[in-house]
């Protein structure tokens, strides 16, 4: 248990001037016990106090290392590197070993591209099929009920259209399912995974932001809370293990 007053310089010095991501390092910061994040090469994303003052280094220092060659010495170095690897392997072997039909929204546009690199490797990996889902929130209305009847129609083709095209500037020949939906985006992404039971969702961050955020909340977000299966968040930015 944290003692009162950590807890409380936590709170005033990190929650109310800090973004979320800071005030988690800050906390993990107050903690006497070693804690270590690495991305999935094994690079350091962050290392809290405890590490800095084992290893004499700072975060600047640490951030992007391979973490067996700041916290190992040399002859212990590859066997580590092997360790973490086959680890890292069983992992993926373990995710991708149960999929069947891999869930993918999309929005047609370019940020929404990195999603779907992550959908073919993991669906070539696991002999997986991808669905591609494209939600129209709403259609143009127009006073005419049958002149707006027509106009939806004609957008709900150019969407399907779309999502084909897409699809194809891909250029991979693997299974894929197309479907245009009209509704919510978290509500169809959810209806779609569950009416077809499946095993993963793959969607692309929007990168939303402090308070927006935190009001709002993202459409990624939501449907990681409601989702009836595992929900895989690709961030544009940053480092990637796919080209």
């Amino acid at each position: 248990m944290l003692k009162t007053d950590l807890l409380d310089r936590f709170l005033t010095d990190s929650v109310k001037h800090k973004k979320p991501m800071e005030c988690s390092e800050a906390l993990f910061d107050t903690i006497d016990t070693l804690f270590l994040q690495v991305n999935p090469d094994g690079t350091i994303r962050y290392c809290n106090r405890v590490c800095r003052e084992a290893t004499g280094y700072s975060l600047e220092e640490t951030e992007g290392r391979m973490f067996w060659e700041v916290f190992f010495p040399p002859e212990e170095r590859g066997f580590i590197q092997n360790l973490f690897e086959e680890a890292l392997s069983g992992v993926f072997n373990a995710l991708i070993s149960g999929l069947k039909l891999i869930l993918i929204p999309t929005d047609c546009s370019d940020h929404s591209r990195i999603s779907i690199k992550y959908g073919i490797r993991l669906a070539q990996e696991s002999n997986a099929t991808i669905k591609l889902i494209c939600v129209q929130e709403s259609f143009d209305s127009d006073e005419n009920q049958e002149i707006a009847s027509q106009s939806a129609e004609g957008q709900n083709v150019g969407a399907c259209t779309k999502l084909k095209q897409f699809w194809e500037s891909f250029q991979k020949e693997i299974p894929c399912e197309l479907e245009v939906r009209k509704g919510d985006v978290v509500s169809e992404v959810i209806n779609a995974a569950k009416k077809e039971a499946c095993d993963l969702i793959i969607m692309s961050s929007h990168g939303y932001k402090g308070l927006i955020y935190s009001m709002k909340g993202s459409t990624t977000e939501k449907v990681t809370r409601y989702a009836p299966c595992p929900v895989l968040c690709v961030k544009n930015e940053g480092r990637q293990f796919i080209a």
